[in-house]
């Protein structure tokens, strides 16, 4: 097979988890920005709070926008551990915090914790497949 296809196909293989992680945080930045009242009395915080964190979100959904383009093997391996650590932040903050969010914020840290940790293992996984990596 030629080496430009094959260099092609190892290019699609990360952008395909990457370009899903800046789906879900383009997502996840217009409904903090969209829901941020009801957000906020959910988790207990400021509604400029949950605004700053929307902003976050967006601002991250630009950088892995821009590693997309051209996925480099150690910046993808940086988004998928980041994403893991992320989750696993969202988590600890959940349980640290259980009693003093809602149930419906619970379950939005939660699911949201979830997610990044799913992206990042993709990531790490799509990262593995490539012969380089190894």
């Amino acid at each position: 097979m030629n080496m430009a296809i094959l260099a092609r196909q190892r290019t699609l293989q990360l952008r395909k988890p990457l370009a899903l992680d800046a789906l879900f945080e383009l997502i996840a930045g217009l409904a903090l920005i969209a829901g941020r009242e009801q957000i906020a009395r959910w988790l207990g915080v400021e509604t400029m709070a949950v605004l700053a964190a929307g902003g976050v979100f967006l601002l991250a959904a630009v950088a892995v926008a821009v590693v997309v383009r051209r996925p480099r093997g150690d910046v993808v391996r940086l988004v998928g551990w980041a994403n893991i650590a992320g989750g696993g932040l969202g988590w600890l903050m959940t349980f640290l915090a259980w009693g003093e969010f809602e149930p419906a914020g619970r379950a939005l840290l939660g699911a949201g914790s979830d997610v990044f940790i799913a992206l990042g293992v993709l990531e790490l996984l799509a990262l593995r497949q490539q012969p380089e990596s190894r």
